[in-house]
C-alpha cells in the first residue's frame, strides 16, 4: 500500500511537471506564431515600400524650394 501511494505521488509529480512543460511550449508557440505575423506584415510593408520605389525610379527629382524666413 505504501508503495502504491509513492508511486501515485510520483506519477501526480510528473504529470504536474509535464503540464507546466505543456504550458511552456504554448506559450513559447503563440509567441512564435506572433513573431511570424510580425515578419509577415514587415515583409508586406517591404514589398509596398519597393513598388514605390520602382514607380519613382523614373521620376526625375524634384527641387524643393523653402520659403525664405
Amino acid at each position: 500500500a505504501a508503495k502504491d501511494e509513492e508511486l501515485a505521488a510520483a506519477v501526480a509529480a510528473k504529470d504536474e511537471e509535464l503540464a507546466a512543460k505543456d504550458e511552456e511550449l504554448a506559450a513559447a508557440v503563440a509567441a512564435k506564431d506572433e513573431l511570424a505575423a510580425a515578419v509577415a506584415a514587415k515583409d508586406e510593408e517591404l514589398e509596398e515600400l519597393r513598388s514605390q520605389l520602382e514607380r519613382l525610379e523614373g521620376v526625375p527629382p524634384q527641387r524643393v524650394t523653402r520659403d525664405p524666413e
